[in-house]
This record gives C-alpha cells, sequence and structure tokens, in this order.
C-alpha cells in the first residue's frame, strides 16, 4: 500500500452542496490535482436526486415542494432517489488509477466487489447482480430501488445499494446510496408507488452507519491494495464546489432540463 488515496467522511449537508462537492472532487481527481477519493456523506433533510437523463415527469414535483423535499438532479445517471437516513457515498478516479477504472462494466464490477465484501463481513447475507437488465425494462421504474441492474448489490432481491455512473475523458465519478430507513409517506407521495424499499434497518437493525462506512474503507483498501487517508476538501475543490452550487444544482436550468 505505497500510494495513498483519500477518504473524506462528511456529515449531513444540503441536496444541492452534496452534488456540487462531488463534481468539484471528481474534476481535480480526474484532472491529477487530488488522488482518487471515496467520499461518505448524508442529507441534512429528506431530499430527492434524479439522473442526468430522467424526466422530471417521473416524480411527483408538487409534493416535493408543498413537503419541504429538495429536488437536485445528479451529474450520474440512473432513476431518482428519496434520501433519508442511510449512507451515500462517491467514488472518484482517473483511468489509470487500476487497471479496471477503463471499463464501465470493469469499474461497477470491482467496486461493487469492495462493497460486497463490506457487506458480508458484518454477516450480510448480500448477493451481487452479475446480468445486465434489459433498458425496457430498467426505463420502467422511475426509481432507483424498484429493480436491481447489473453490478448491483441486494438481499433476497431486494437492492439495498444503488449506484450510478459518470464516465469522462480520462476518468469517472459514481455515486451511490445505501438506504437505511425511508420516510414512507414522503416516498408514496412522491413516487406514486406503495413498494417502498426496505432499508437496510428493517433487515439487519443491529448493522449501524458507523459501522458499515468501518467495514467499507476496510474492504476499499484490501480489494484496491491501497491506504485510504483521512482527508478533508482542497482549497481549489471547495472554490469549485462553491461556484457548482450557485451556478449549477442551485438552478432550475439544470435541474428541470428534462
Amino acid at each position: 500500500m505505497t500510494e495513498k488515496w483519500r477518504y473524506i467522511k462528511s456529515g449531513k449537508t444540503a441536496a444541492g452542496v452534496n452534488m456540487a462537492v462531488d463534481e468539484a472532487i471528481a474534476f481535480n481527481v480526474i484532472s491529477g490535482s487530488s488522488p482518487p477519493t471515496l467520499r461518505m456523506y448524508s442529507w441534512d433533510r429528506p431530499s430527492v436526486t434524479i439522473g442526468a437523463f430522467q424526466r422530471l415527469a417521473d416524480i411527483d414535483t408538487g409534493f416535493c415542494r408543498e413537503n419541504s423535499v429538495p429536488l437536485v438532479r445528479r451529474l450520474t445517471g440512473g432513476r431518482a432517489i428519496l434520501h433519508c437516513t442511510g449512507i451515500t457515498y462517491s467514488f472518484a478516479a482517473g483511468d489509470t488509477g487500476h487497471k479496471d477504472f477503463g471499463s464501465l462494466l470493469d469499474s461497477y464490477r470491482i467496486l461493487s466487489a469492495a462493497f460486497l465484501n463490506a457487506f458480508r463481513k458484518l454477516g450480510l447475507d448480500v448477493s451481487v447482480r452479475k446480468r445486465r437488465e434489459r433498458g425496457t425494462i430498467l426505463a420502467g421504474n422511475p426509481h432507483c430501488f424498484d429493480a436491481v441492474s447489473f453490478g448491483e448489490i441486494a438481499i433476497k432481491g431486494r437492492k439495498i445499494i444503488g449506484s450510478a455512473q459518470k464516465r469522462f475523458k480520462k476518468g469517472f465519478l459514481q455515486q451511490g446510496d445505501i438506504p437505511f430507513f425511508t420516510d414512507q409517506r414522503l416516498y408514496k407521495g412522491i413516487f406514486d408507488d406503495g413498494n417502498v424499499p426496505a432499508g437496510l434497518s428493517r433487515l439487519y437493525p443491529d448493522i449501524g452507519t458507523g459501522q458499515l462506512k468501518i467495514s467499507i474503507v476496510n474492504e476499499f483498501e484490501k480489494v484496491f491494495n491501497k491506504k485510504l487517508g483521512s482527508g478533508k476538501l482542497t482549497e481549489a475543490e471547495s472554490r469549485l464546489a462553491r461556484d457548482l452550487l450557485e451556478k449549477k444544482y442551485l438552478s432550475a436550468e439544470w435541474t428541470e432540463r428534462r
């Protein structure tokens, strides 16, 4: 473990700030200014993120406004997520950071292996989807946790971590969410769907977020043979995040563009 990667443990933050910080980190990592970075964070209130290419009509935006649920569009693809209590992560790296990072599917596979090992170390009976799902099936599900696709982890067929990736010319950003608890009333109102995701707390009530974060960091170090040093945003990342927040993630032009 000669080369150090970076682990940033963030607290509860506003939806737009979370997205701006992830993009700022990715820009600096891929440009070579920062090392490959795993970030784990949460939300200052229940919030919704939608995929970069998802239609806004997939969710009830009026219900979000009436219930003060922030809505922000992600840089990554995938389907909408209601973030309540749990762990959200991002991982940014350049293509040369690992032999598998140059390919979308290979990077999904090896990152899934790290999370799969982390769950199993805590005694969770998890499996990973090894077959790619048909696009027509995934397209019919506005919520991320309604379908299990390639590389995603489930317990007895229930997805417990949803991830999406944005590829750049020389690297990528992957974002994902591990829900522990989902507010049923908000979920049903936002998605008009009674099939509320179980959440990890219902399936394994003895597992805490702190315990799982430690396990994830440990397994990242083992899978990639890198030391994840605890770190924080650089000044350049902080400046860029503030600029992205103001000009992009708080902008209706970005959030409502589809």
